[in-house]
């Protein structure tokens, strides 16, 4: 296509999507057998303690067969383990089951130093018994676990005809936790559920589904590309060792569905280019049209009741007393009056035409019409030139508009 090389006034060609610019992604085709891994892991003394984590893992293989000689299969597959990592130091609040002293008015510094240091005493003790660390943070990157495989295929259908078929899926699961709920934080918590405290965790799932399949070749003197492409991406977050505090004393579950992000688009494009060439001082003309139908959809899944609700329990005597905390800790679902299915087409058209005078200049001209189904239109173009001064000395320049389109999110 004329200056797909070119990343100035892209938008005026592919649109909004493409206002910083074009990139050209070359696919493996016919490739012998290649296997490899690897493995890694981090060391670190930080925090004066020794640290060897972070395991990794990585499998890759692909291979691509000739069809006889009418087109080709190409398969790849990745896996790749991360272990979690850890750099938290111990847990500097001052006390684990009870709320942090206060000084009092008349109380002086040394005092309240030496009450403090008897509680603490007496605090750490009881975290021994009770078999609880002051080591109860983890900071660091999550465990992470990543699935990928690509399918690139393409088959002669005729002299000038070849469909073509690229499809990929990845599957990626995280576990990242957050910060530990003590006893004393009596408003995010169950002691008959976790006595010593629980540290709670967000666990996503995320996948990525492509899939773009065509037709292109040659007719009646000009090449032609009808393609559809499907793309697919869903977060899921699941919360375990947790609890929703706002449950009667003892009935809380410790794990929840908290809902899922979810966004698709279908995009069907039919582009056409031809070159003239000429013996005069215009030497050639390249002309490219398209046409785009697109279609975006957005949703927001509501997680179960238990992520997001509040079910009564509240601390205290009445008439003075406290909330408890609603949904799972850490992470609250999402709520049905949050959850949503919204969608969006676009519909959009262009024309470039690029000329070449020798290899003295070159001047492109190129719109984009795009009509958008929730917002309105907008036409973008560009006009770009380069000349060449001297044989070490070319000047370019270019004049275009661009524009971005408001994610549907």
């Amino acid at each position: 296509m004329a200056g797909s090389g070119r990343c100035d006034g892209a938008a005026a060609q592919y649109g909004s999507d493409a206002i910083a610019g074009v990139i050209n992604i070359v696919l493996k085709k016919v490739t012998p057998l290649s296997i490899s891994s690897m493995y890694g892991q981090s060391a670190s003394n930080a925090l004066g303690r020794n640290h060897n984590d972070g395991k990794t893992y990585q499998f890759d293989a692909s291979k691509g067969w000739d069809l006889s000689g009418k087109g080709f299969v190409n398969l790849a597959a990745q896996y790749l383990q991360r272990d979690a990592t850890n750099r938290g130091g111990l847990d500097t609040r001052p006390l684990l089951f009870s709320s942090p002293p206060v000084r009092g008015t008349n109380e002086t510094e040394a005092d309240f130093q030496t009450r403090f240091a008897g509680l603490k005493a007496t605090d750490d003790a009881r975290a021994v018994t009770n078999g609880v660390s002051r080591n109860n943070m983890i900071v660091g990157n999550s465990l992470s676990k990543n699935f990928g495989s690509f399918l690139n295929t393409e088959y002669s259908l005729s002299e000038n005809a070849k469909a073509y078929l690229s499809t990929g899926y990845t599957r990626k699961t995280g576990e990242a936790a957050g910060f530990t709920r003590l006893p004393f934080q009596t408003t995010q918590i169950d002691v008959t559920i976790y006595p010593t405290g629980f540290l709670p965790f967000i666990n996503t799932t995320v996948n990525d589904i492509s899939i773009i399949g065509g037709v292109k070749g040659k007719a009646l003197g000009w090449n032609y590309d009808l393609s559809n492409t499907y793309g697919q991406n869903n977060l899921s977050f699941n919360i375990d060792r947790t609890i929703n505090a706002s449950y009667p004393v003892g009935t809380s579950p410790t794990s929840f569905y908290a809902g899922k992000l979810k966004f698709s688009q279908n995009t069907t494009n039919f582009d056409v280019n031809k070159r003239y060439d000429f013996k005069n001082a215009l030497t050639s003309l390249n002309m490219a049209y398209g046409a785009e139908f697109r279609n975006d959809n957005y949703q927001i899944e509501a997680g179960e009741e238990g992520s997001y609700g509040n079910f009564g329990r509240r601390l205290g005597t009445a008439p003075n007393t406290t909330p408890t905390a609603s949904g799972s800790q850490v992470f609250p679902g999402f709520n049905p009056k949050n959850a949503l299915n919204k969608s969006r087409n676009n519909i959009g058209l262009y024309a470039d035409y690029e000329l070449e005078f020798g290899k003295l200049a070159t001047l492109e001209v190129a719109g984009r019409f795009e009509n958008f189904s929730d917002f309105g239109s907008n036409f973008s173009y560009k006009v770009a030139g380069k000349v060449k001064i001297a044989s070490q000395l070319i000047v370019r320049g270019a004049i275009a508009t661009g524009f971005r389109a408001p994610s549907l999110a």
